[in-house]
């Protein structure tokens, strides 16, 4: 067997059974790496910075339609949070794109989402480890 394809193979198995806060947690590391190689970019490499901002775009579109999803367990004050995030990361990636602001912003809140989804999935470790 190629070793490439079962590479491939693995990552896949591996991505279907990780832990969902793991997942966004790395989902929000590949787009902040997007936009900090982005923003150390040449002015002639502004499609680098539009690239970084449509894929942050996409993140946070995903992430609110989760909280729009009447199943979502989050407590109502979290999903207000998240939604007034979105809102101003969208606003923001557009003023990015005109050129009116940097991507400084953006780059911080997704870590402040990353320190959050952080903290979130060591509480349940230390919850188990009280237990016993």
């Amino acid at each position: 067997m190629d070793a490439a394809l079962a590479a491939q193979g693995y990552a896949k198995a591996s991505q279907s059974t990780a832990d969902p806060r793991a997942v966004e947690y790395q989902t929000f590391a590949r787009v902040n790496n997007m936009l900090a190689k982005a923003k150390n970019a040449g002015p002639s490499e502004f499609n680098k910075i539009v690239d970084a901002v449509y894929k942050n775009n996409q993140l946070w579109d995903i992430l609110a339609a989760d909280i729009a999803n009447q199943a979502n367990p989050l407590p109502d004050d979290l999903k207000i949070g998240i939604i007034k995030l979105y809102a101003f990361s969208r606003n923001h990636g557009r003023n990015v794109l005109k050129k009116k602001a940097t991507v400084d912003a953006l780059i911080e809140v997704n870590s402040n989402i990353m320190k959050g989804l952080r903290s979130a999935a060591t509480k349940p470790a230390q919850k188990k480890s009280e237990a016993t």
